[in-house]
């Protein structure tokens, strides 16, 4: 017996930037049904910079992040636990997903096999009883969704490990009851007939990042966080802000410290900067697409910005790199000028793209 479920793919991707592997996975599942476009298309617009120097696309923990798949997913926990097999294939009967933790230590063909004890979070979509596999995608190991294999009993072997050294590293993953895990099932519901896209919603979320900001957050969590670094703000900041948090803040401290590249937890500055880029890539998406279906008419002028703003931030990651390998405080400088460079390309982005879909607002309920 064999069942497969739709997932989407991510053909061309070579790395996990567009979206947090979380997101991905239930991502890969919501988008399945293209009628839950309009929903997606309101979202994943804003960008943050937390206080442990993360860009997300929302602030981890938060209401807003929780409720954030209300109108595509059910997502129910599993505290079950005794028959993880029977469980997977029974959910799939029913057109569900299931998303859990496993340790790739027991996955043929990567790096960690049989060598090293790695737990990430999957979303298996299929299963095949003559073949005796389940049917999964990893997004930090496969950004594109290619399909990926595992056999039943090594399957049942990664999830007994991964719930061992959950129990072990309580602390570490502390974070993962956030994301429902280690165990859920997912089901989509029934979209809206009709469902339009919200061009309000598109609009705050532009107007945001243009106005950027920060607040102080004095009593950070020093639990609930997935990637703390060593060099911790009070600040979190959001839209073209997180450009200062990166060149003033950030970078002066790699700067006078003068110890990056002892510091690997500081590849969140450089995987910052892979977000953002992808970030006005997918506002230009969202742009065509009000373009293509007849909200707005859009000039060459943002899809030229974006390509000189992203070349700069490219510019910027290369010497950041550069200077990871071999420490070099005028490469960590050209990085901060490449980086203000890009922010003011970014305020010309949002604020010609604010106004087209300002205008694209009054055009539709005002009628003229």
């Amino acid at each position: 017996m064999k069942k497969m479920l739709p997932i989407k793919r991510y053909d061309g991707l070579d790395r996990t930037d567009k979206y947090e592997c979380w997101t991905a996975l239930r991502l890969s599942a919501a988008l399945a049904d293209d009628r839950f476009l309009p929903w997606y298309l309101e979202n994943f617009i804003s960008i943050m910079l937390d206080q442990h120097y993360c860009t997300m696309y929302h602030d981890f923990g938060s209401l807003t992040s929780l409720s954030l798949y209300n109108e595509p997913l059910i997502i129910n926990e599993i505290y079950d636990k005794s028959n993880i097999l029977a469980r997977v294939i029974e959910t799939l009967n029913n057109n569900g997903y299931i998303n859990l933790y496993y340790d790739r230590y027991y996955l043929k063909g990567c790096d960690w096999y049989m060598r090293e004890h790695y737990l990430h979070d999957i979303l298996i979509y299929g299963y095949d009883t003559d073949e005796r596999v389940i049917h999964f995608f990893d997004s930090e190991m496969n950004p594109s969704a290619a399909d990926m294999t595992m056999d039943f009993d090594a399957f049942e072997k990664s999830f007994a490990s991964s719930l061992k050294y959950l129990k072990i590293k309580k602390v570490e993953y502390c974070w993962q009851y956030i994301l429902n895990l280690p165990l859920h099932e997912i089901y989509l519901k029934e979209p809206t007939p009709g469902r339009q896209i919200n061009l309000t919603k598109i609009y705050e979320a532009i107007d945001s990042n243009l106005r950027g900001g920060e607040f102080i957050c004095e009593n950070y969590s020093t639990e609930n966080v997935l990637f703390p670094t060593s060099y911790k703000s009070k600040k979190c900041r959001y839209g073209v802000s997180i450009f200062k948090g990166l060149y003033d803040e950030l970078l002066n401290i790699v700067k006078e410290e003068g110890g990056y590249r002892e510091n690997p937890n500081n590849r969140f500055i450089s995987y910052g900067l892979l977000k953002i880029t992808d970030n006005k890539k997918d506002l230009l998406y969202r742009l065509n697409y009000l373009n293509d279906n007849g909200f707005l008419k859009l000039s060459s002028n943002i899809a030229e910005n974006i390509a000189c703003m992203n070349h700069a931030i490219q510019a910027a990651y290369d010497l950041i790199i550069e200077s990871a390998q071999e420490y070099n405080v005028e490469a960590v400088e050209k990085a901060q000028e490449k980086l203000k460079e890009a922010e003011k390309l970014d305020i010309q982005v949002l604020t010609e793209a604010k106004g087209l879909v300002y205008k694209a607002m009054q055009s539709k309920r005002l009628w003229y």
